[in-house]
């Protein structure tokens, strides 16, 4: 039946008395609640199987067309088993291929990010109510359609060997709801970290400059002047030039005493974005009377980069991992409501299988 503009009947359980529809429609779920609150009524009282659709004729409709479809077939209904009377009763007052509808229906009921358990539970549930029907689905029949139908991060879980050689199906879904779960904490922990005003986080640890960017050398523009616009996040070759000489990720200054973590200064200004430079580590030490740090890999490969001829590079594939179980945090920001707009970043990484590469140059 459709739900839209559906008057439900409604069913009622009694200890002394088979349960009862009140008058309104009937769709699938709540005919088998129906037929289980009977069945549970029969053995509760002990109801021979002869008697049993005799006392659910007698007391269990109080809709006019019901009572009507029963007053016209009594004699027939009451010589059916319980089983054949449901069956019956499904023919009467369910929609016509309802059977087939339902079974459209749950082939196209995708999980778009709702928790898998949830979605698992009301797919199952509803799967189940074609039992005895022609549309009756196997355990294997949903463990397919699940997977075909689950979110990508999930499917890229489903495929790792540990996981896909779960017979159960109760132990499959109960494993991808574990890892559904800890994705979902994982991203929970990289969104609350975005809140932090101005800062940003790369490989889990790095903070880039995430603010308002300038070369003026003045750390003292508040962090959450927002009025500025704001710079690209450093570069692996900008963090290596702070760390070599003594800077701070967040006024990006060098040779300025303190890192980031003691910093009470602000991002720079984008408008005046421009790329730290060696040079800019050099005149920040005249400049502050330090000493620069020459014999730094940044100093140094500078200063012997004339004499060099061409590098050679080689690599070896080292291994193949086919179980590898790393998930980039950043790419199921879709799958999961991640807020993808925000100056929270995480390093690509490889997934499953990966290849380990040794290289040198």
């Amino acid at each position: 039946m459709n739900k839209e503009n559906k008057n439900l009947a409604t069913l009622e359980i009694y200890s002394k008395s088979p349960p009862t529809l009140k008058p309104g429609d009937v769709d699938p779920e709540l005919a088998r609640r129906f037929e289980n609150a009977c069945r549970h009524f029969f053995a509760d009282k002990g109801v021979k199987e002869e008697d049993q659709v005799k006392r659910v004729l007698n007391s269990s409709f109080h809709d006019n067309q019901m009572i009507h479809w029963v007053d016209c077939n009594r004699a027939t209904l009451e010589a059916l088993k319980f089983n054949d009377f449901m069956a019956e009763f499904h023919s009467q007052w369910l929609e016509t291929h309802w059977s087939q509808q339902l079974d459209s229906k749950l082939r196209v009921m995708r999980q778009n990010r709702r928790p898998f358990k949830e979605w698992y539970n009301d797919f199952f549930s509803q799967s189940l109510l074609l039992k005895g029907t022609p549309d009756e689905m196997s355990e294997k029949d949903i463990r397919r359609l699940i997977y075909s139908l689950m979110d990508p991060h999930l499917c890229s879980r489903a495929d790792l060997e540990r996981v896909r050689s779960i017979d159960s199906l109760k132990a499959w879904s109960d494993a991808l709801g574990v890892k559904d779960r800890s994705i979902r904490i994982e991203v929970g922990f990289w969104k609350s970290i975005k809140n932090e005003e101005g800062h940003s986080v790369s490989g889990g640890s790095n903070l880039r400059g995430g603010g308002n960017r300038h070369r003026s050398g003045n750390s003292a523009t508040p962090a959450s002047d927002n009025s500025k616009p704001k710079p690209p996040m450093l570069t692996s070759e900008e963090r290596q030039f702070l760390n070599e000489h003594e800077g701070c990720y967040t006024c990006q200054e060098f040779y300025i005493g303190h890192r980031s973590d003691s910093c009470t200064g602000g991002y720079p200004d984008g408008s005046k974005y421009q790329r730290l430079t060696l040079a800019d580590a050099r005149s920040a030490a005249n400049k502050r009377g330090k000493t620069f740090n020459a014999k730094s890999k940044t100093a140094s490969g500078a200063s012997s980069s004339k004499d060099k001829g061409k590098a050679v590079a080689a690599a070896t594939i080292n291994e193949v991992d086919d179980d590898v179980e790393e998930v980039d945090v950043a790419a199921l920001a879709d799958a999961i409501e991640y807020d993808s707009s925000s100056d929270v970043s995480v390093s690509s990484r490889l997934s499953s299988p990966s290849l380990h590469w040794q290289g040198l140059v």
